[in-house]
């Protein structure tokens, strides 16, 4: 993607000196485009499963050092929960766990004996990171989603006829956001954030299909400025049986775990 997306961030750079966002006026061409992207990005988002279980393996390099963790996620659409654990590759030990009840958010960290109580609304999920999504996006990748960026505007739309691909620029007034689509599918974005130009991808490397209904199942997600190169496998995957999620309430905890409400 560093390849083949190596215009667009140039091209965003430049228009993010103009100042204030101009809206584009498209050609009719450009509008049936881009119509027919948002139809695919809403037709394959409704692919995504009711509930789902299944073992996360991360491996690659952060902040110049080789990194390795394993996990699982579960989450439930319907009943809108999620967890995911991950755990020390060598001792199996929870290092993080995020845990969504609702509108409820919390994240433990057992070493550090620290527990931090929020909501979506609330969390800041850029200063605990340091990648710059808020928590929609966050959660709607998680479950499978492509992601549209918070009131976006369509800034621009591209095509390579020599890889067969079509780029869909969106902007707000925080972000830009470039989907791939690869044969009418999308397979990468790109985030990219205005002030800093920290840019993340996502590459979407195979999916996980069964009864209309798919997941990842083997994804990259790459950002120099923040320096990590992780890729991250989905195995033993289960979509749509039951999932018991555990929130908070359900971990036993230690007595002195200082809790941080943000």
């Amino acid at each position: 993607m560093r390849k083949q997306l190596f215009l667009i961030p140039m091209l965003l750079f430049i228009c993010s000196c103009s100042g204030a966002i101009v809206q584009k006026t498209f050609t009719p061409a450009e509008n049936k485009t881009i119509k027919e992207l948002l139809t695919i990005l809403s037709s394959e988002n409704e692919k995504i499963p009711e509930t789902l279980s299944a073992q996360v393996d991360i491996e690659g390099m952060r902040s110049d050092k080789k990194y390795k963790s394993i996990g699982k996620i579960l989450f439930d659409t319907k009943n809108d929960q999620m967890n995911i654990t991950f755990f020390d590759f060598i001792f199996k030990s929870p290092l993080t766990m995020f845990i969504k009840n609702a509108n409820s958010l919390s994240l433990y960290y057992p070493a550090e004996k620290k527990l931090i109580l929020s909501t979506t609304e609330r969390i800041n999920f850029k200063s605990i990171s340091g990648i710059p999504l808020d928590m929609k996006d966050l959660i709607e990748i998680s479950v499978g989603k492509i992601p549209l960026i918070t009131k976006y505007r369509v800034k621009q739309v591209l095509s390579s006829d020599k890889e067969n691909r079509v780029y869909l620029v969106l902007e707000n007034p925080v972000l830009y956001e470039t989907i791939s689509f690869k044969d009418n599918r999308p397979d990468r974005i790109l985030f990219i954030e205005k002030t800093q130009q920290v840019k993340v991808e996502f590459y979407i490397n195979k999916w996980y299909t069964k009864r209309g209904c798919h997941y990842y199942k083997n994804v990259r997600v790459y950002s120099e400025s923040r320096k990590f190169d992780l890729e991250i496998t989905f195995s033993r995957i289960k979509i749509n049986e039951p999932v018991a999620i555990k929130t908070e309430k359900d971990i036993s905890m230690p007595k002195d775990v200082r809790v941080i409400n943000q």
